[in-house]
């Protein structure tokens, strides 16, 4: 049985794990998770992923079991020991599995790649708890499993060899809640074992089960480095500064302190998510990696827990989707507090669906941005490819008596479609206000910041996106009511 839980302080790296393997020759029982076992027996095999594989017991019962299984592990002290232990053990096996020596949370598995990811007892702190859970369940293919086996929290009390490290132990409510709308709970569970403390007397302990099948094709899971809950915006979101110069209005923050002090007060305000437009040092928009991971470890800091999205305008970019690609690839490389939760896509754009991947192969989340019903339409035939975190319906540059028509036109090709990924609806400028009365209505999330408007519903002057959030509210409640 492997149990990947560090000796001492939250997370540990290569090193520490290839000392702890050598300083013994076997430091697990060499028998598979009973818990995998449980929930996995007599299912169809497939591709399987199994996460922080340790010396492998796990890995060869799957093999054995019919599995294709990539075995990953940070260390590469125990990939060796499990690769020699499953030769030994059942040579058909072992060829059925591939050794991979990776930091899952620097390098998130494929997207849809596996039919079953198991991971088993791994013990770290919440954020990069979040950030590795909803990459693994980003990988499960469509119908596929997601396993997580984790120590409860009462475990604490038993007298059981634990990590006398609270935050690393978790209920299985807590990785349920990762999960989006295109999951379906099958066990959620501290299920209860026996055991036996360092003293010898027997105990009870309880496992942390969480099993989740991947059943929708129209939503993803959730992805979030620093918030659990960046697909379930009820009512607004605030769009900070968008490709808005200074001079268009005093407020609109550009450099990270000033977006991250304009993000808390949006929050405290009201919104539930923020969107921005990252700068560089001459105040230009950017998808320069540097310069996002710096606004959004701003916002971070001053608003823990509040999800985070920026673009990824082609614009930005000079029209070069090729050039908007290389930087996007690159947010992968940023620490796991600096890379957004989500990011905007628009469908319309070229190069939209390798742009996508890269955010998915990031763990980051993907926000459709859906501007006509031809857009709609792409989306519903398949454009960008895979699940995405919600489907943003922009009316831009229509007159505002005509927003909501024109809003309800690509609605309803969604509706057509049955994409069930949550929605967002606003527009800008004058078919700002009209819309975030008309989301009230329809009962959807909208949008509202310096971004998409600068003056009040009556055309009145607003101190900032605060400001702007409040009085959204207002509207979308009363429409609401």
């Amino acid at each position: 049985m492997t149990e990947h839980a560090p000796a001492a302080g939250p997370v540990f790296g290569a090193q520490f794990w290839d000392e702890r393997y050598r300083s013994a020759q076997r430091v697990w029982s060499g028998n598979p998770n009973p818990q995998l076992v449980a929930e996995v027996a007599g299912r169809p095999p497939g591709r399987a992923l199994d996460v922080g594989c340790g010396e492998g017991a796990d890995a060869i019962w799957l093999a054995g079991q019919g599995w294709t299984v990539v075995a990953a592990d940070i260390s590469g002290v125990a990939l060796e020991r499990a690769a020699d232990h499953a030769q030994d053990k059942d040579p058909a096996a072992a060829a059925r599995i591939t050794w991979r020596q990776v930091d899952l949370l620097a390098q998130p598995p494929e997207p849809d790649s596996f039919d079953l990811v198991s991971a088993q007892f791994m013990q770290l702190p919440p954020e990069a708890r979040a950030r590795l859970f909803t990459s693994l369940a980003a990988a499960v293919r469509n119908g596929g499993l997601l396993l997580v086996v984790g120590h409860h929290p009462s475990d604490l009390g038993t007298g059981v060899p634990r990590p006398q490290l609270p935050e690393v132990f978790y209920g299985p409510e807590e990785i349920a809640g990762l999960l989006g709308k295109s999951w379906t709970i099958q066990v959620c569970e501290a299920r209860p074992r026996p055991a036996r403390t360092a003293d010898g007397n027997d105990v009870t302990v309880h496992d942390t089960i969480l099993l989740a099948t991947r059943s929708a094709v129209g939503s993803a899971p959730e992805t979030s480095a620093g918030s659990p809950s960046a697909d379930r915006i009820e009512r607004i979101k605030c769009c900070l500064n968008g490709q808005r110069a200074a001079a268009e209005h005093e407020a609109v923050p550009l450099a990270p302190a000033e977006v991250a002090q304009a993000a808390a007060a949006a929050a405290a305000a009201g919104a539930e998510a923020v969107h921005v437009h990252p700068r560089d040092g001459k105040g230009m928009e950017s998808l320069a990696a540097s310069d996002v991971g710096a606004t959004v470890l701003a916002i971070r800091q001053a608003c823990p827990g509040l999800p985070i999205g920026v673009t990824t305008g082609l614009w930005v970019a000079r029209g070069d989707p090729a050039a908007r690609q290389r930087a996007v690839a690159a947010w992968a490389e940023l620490e796991p507090a600096a890379r957004p939760d989500f990011a905007s896509i628009n469908v319309g754009e070229p190069g939209c669906a390798e742009l996508a991947d890269a955010l998915r192969g990031a763990g980051i989340g993907v926000e459709a941005g859906v501007w006509s019903t031809d857009d709609a339409q792409a989306l519903a035939a398949g454009v960008p490819g895979g699940g995405v975190l919600r489907i943003m319906v922009e009316v831009l540059g229509t007159p505002a008596a005509s927003a909501c028509a024109r809003a309800d036109e690509i609605l309803a090709v969604l509706d057509a479609a049955a994409l069930d990924a949550p929605r967002l609806l606003h527009g800008a400028d004058e078919t700002c206000w009209p819309l975030v009365e008309h989301a009230g209505r329809l009962g959807i999330a909208t949008r509202i910041g310096l971004e998409d408007i600068t003056t009040g519903p009556d055309g009145e002057q607003v101190a900032d996106n605060a400001e702007l959030v409040t009085r959204a509210l207002r509207v979308w409640e009363a429409a609401r009511s």
